[in-house]
């Protein structure tokens, strides 16, 4: 805050996108919207939206003062009103472009008249990209939950069994271990789709991801192939020129590097095997399932230690009909990036289910 000149810090989440909340306060909403505000020496001061909200935060969360409203905008501003006290204070919001809404943003403004409004979103971004040991023990937990639900496939993924059938027990198994939300994806290619009542057939070379976050609330992402018997060519090249992307990318996942700079490792090894990029190499992971930076060629971000990336290389054959996708949950470390989801360091991510 002092380094970017801003007296005032508000921060905005919503059901989707929790991090900046549970971060600073350590209260996790399920519903609506919730500010957080502070000072440098006062605060942080939790408005929410929802009596319930109310409660379990007095109870859980460390925010020094707790209160709600059916429009939390309006507990911000009372807030500010006693914060915010010289004309001209900079007044700076963590999610004013993406996650606070057009009316609240109209009603701060028209309120709270005499400060300066900026963006602190990059701001609150940089200090949640670098994770701490606390919170790489939280992110470990996660990939530790979703690796039991992979392992789920091995017993499962037989002919005839439908894509449903198929997430309910990996749903099952991982919310017992404390999964709080989960994202399952998979599909034969060449995207990732929602699961679907389609049967596997024979011959299925399948895409399966699992994101969920762990009981302290951090995320893990993983992902990988399972095989039904004997697969096309076309569809084992397909992991192939995906492996060798994945250990392109890996490779250029270091400290001091560019984000840009995995993004060309991976477009390289794409070129080079004669596939087509799929969706984006990965982005930060922790509170939420998508944080800052990302490993895009338009993002360039320096890559520091404590730095925790959902990698996930995904490519397209020629033909535009198989794609083959491997994630991973990665910490940055001095001595290189480290895998959670495969401790072993076994490398593979595929799952092989039944017999044809």
């Amino acid at each position: 805050m002092a380094g970017a000149g801003i007296d005032v810090l508000v921060a905005v989440s919503d059901a989707h996108h929790k991090g900046d909340v549970r971060y600073l306060t350590n209260h996790d909403i399920w519903s609506q919207r919730a500010y957080v505000v502070m000072t440098q020496e006062a605060g942080p001061f939790l408005a929410v939206a929802m009596a319930s909200q109310d409660y379990w935060a007095r109870a859980a969360s460390w925010a020094t003062e707790v209160s709600w409203s059916a429009a939390p905008i309006t507990e911000v501003i009372r807030i500010l009103g006693s914060l915010a006290r010289r004309p001209g204070d900079t007044v700076g919001i963590s999610g004013l472009m993406s996650l606070m809404s057009l009316s609240d943003h109209e009603q701060l403004r028209a309120r709270i008249s005499s400060v300066t409004i900026v963006d602190a979103t990059d701001v609150m971004q940089s200090v949640r990209a670098c994770k701490s040991e606390e919170e790489i023990a939280g992110l470990r937990e996660a990939a530790d939950v979703a690796r039991a639900g992979f392992d789920v496939l091995n017993e499962y993924a037989r002919p005839g069994v439908r894509e449903f059938d198929i997430v309910s027990e990996v749903e099952r198994v991982v919310r017992a271990r404390g999964a709080g939300e989960t994202l399952i994806l998979t599909s034969p290619g060449p995207y990732l789709r929602n699961p679907s009542a389609r049967a596997l057939r024979s011959g299925d070379f399948q895409m399966f991801s699992a994101e969920l976050c762990g009981p302290s609330g951090y995320w893990a992402e993983l992902g990988g192939m399972f095989a039904i018997g004997h697969v096309e060519e076309s569809a084992t090249s397909a992991y192939a020129a995906c492996r060798s992307a994945f250990d392109a990318g890996l490779g250029a996942l270091r400290v001091g590097e560019r984000c840009a700079t995995v993004a060309a490792a991976l477009l390289d090894a794409f070129r080079s095997s004669g596939h087509k990029a799929g969706i984006w190499g990965g982005h930060g992971i922790g509170l939420d399932t998508v944080e800052k930076p990302r490993l895009t060629a338009a993002d360039d971000a320096v890559i520091t230690e404590g730095m925790a990336f959902g990698f996930h290389p995904h490519v397209i054959d020629a033909a535009g009909r198989h794609g083959a996708y491997i994630a991973d949950t990665v910490i940055i470390t001095p001595d290189g990036p480290r895998r959670l989801g495969d401790p072993g360091g076994t490398g593979s991510m595929v799952l092989i289910g039944g017999a044809a």
